[in-house]
């Protein structure tokens, strides 16, 4: 497991969880970002500097760069690779498996939530497809 694998795996435990929670009720944190308010706020910010807000979420949450992104939306031509509808005006979502955190396609909003509805149960899938079948 690669250092950035491991760092993302710590963020998304309970430990991981608690001491971002202790850290944003801290006299310094809350001062910081009295001192990003004061600044312009997080709007103005984050328009200033959006890819590279973009970049380091990306690079945070699901380990691929904004570029590596963009190089999976060209590959997929801009369309979810379950339905290959367009996303229309929101972008399309990376998704990744919640147990591992290894990226796999972007998806539609719809397609990812689908997934993640049924909490990536195949047999829950497979159960869901057996009943549209009965009832057509």
């Amino acid at each position: 497991m690669s250092a950035a694998e491991a760092t993302k795996k710590y963020a998304q435990s309970e430990k991981g969880k608690a001491v971002r929670r202790k850290m944003r009720q801290s006299t310094q944190y809350k001062e910081m970002q009295k001192r990003w308010r004061e600044g312009g706020g997080s709007a103005a910010e984050y328009q200033r500097n959006k890819d590279k807000y973009r970049d380091s979420y990306m690079k945070r949450v699901y380990g691929i760069s904004l570029n590596e992104y963009n190089e999976m939306i060209e590959v997929q031509q801009n369309k979810c690779f379950v339905c290959r509808n367009s996303p229309g005006v929101k972008s399309l979502a990376v998704d990744h498996c919640h147990t591992s955190g290894k990226v796999r396609k972007l998806l539609c909003h719809k397609c990812n939530t689908a997934l993640g509805n049924v909490d990536e149960d195949i047999t829950i899938l497979k159960k869901l497809i057996d009943y549209l079948e009965l009832h057509k």
